[in-house]
């Protein structure tokens, strides 16, 4: 019994074909891009741990940060009338 072998194909024709116009400059820009999302990226994670440090350093020793403080003007908003309308 013999096993089937598929034929012996040409090499491709697209191998060989040079990229079409202006292909090298949209690479390059593409690239130059990506670079510039990476940076970027990386810039916006710095100044994210340097908040976060910064918050930290001026929270009071003790708080959480969702331990608020009620405005001191604010009064209570449900002793306030209701007006119509």
């Amino acid at each position: 019994m013999q096993l089937y072998q598929a034929p012996m194909l040409p090499p491709s024709r697209l191998a060989h074909t040079q990229s079409p116009p202006g292909y090298n400059e949209i690479d390059k820009r593409f690239n130059n891009l990506e670079r510039s999302q990476n940076s970027l990226e990386k810039v916006m994670r710095t100044m994210v741990e340097q908040l976060s440090q910064l918050v930290l350093a001026n929270r009071k020793k003790g708080t959480f940060p969702s331990q608020t403080e009620p405005h001191p003007n604010a009064g209570n908003i449900f002793d306030a009338p209701i007006s119509p309308g």
